[in-house]
């Protein structure tokens, strides 16, 4: 339930799912492909990201909860390794 959340509201605000660590995922906005606001759209994701898991996955709860991080600024993004 957790992560159908993440994962919508992800891809509803143009971002994509770049990896899931345990309990975590790392979602990425404007790379590989330029987007206009990428900062702007990360944080409306994590505004209704917040508001949904708190209704959708933990109604109610005092004691659960998710942290949501976002940070912006340049960054250098890509394949590494060999063309094969």
């Amino acid at each position: 339930e957790f992560f159908a959340v993440v994962i919508d509201v992800v891809e509803h605000h143009s971002g994509w799912i770049n990896k899931f660590e345990g309990d975590a995922a790392l979602a990425v906005f404007g790379a590989p492909t330029d987007m206009d606001d990428a900062a702007g759209c990360a944080l409306a994701a994590g505004r209704v990201m917040a508001a949904r898991l708190a209704e959708e996955v933990f109604p109610g709860s005092t004691d659960l909860g998710a942290g949501i991080g976002v940070s912006a600024g340049e960054a250098v993004a890509g394949n590494i390794g060999d063309r094969r």
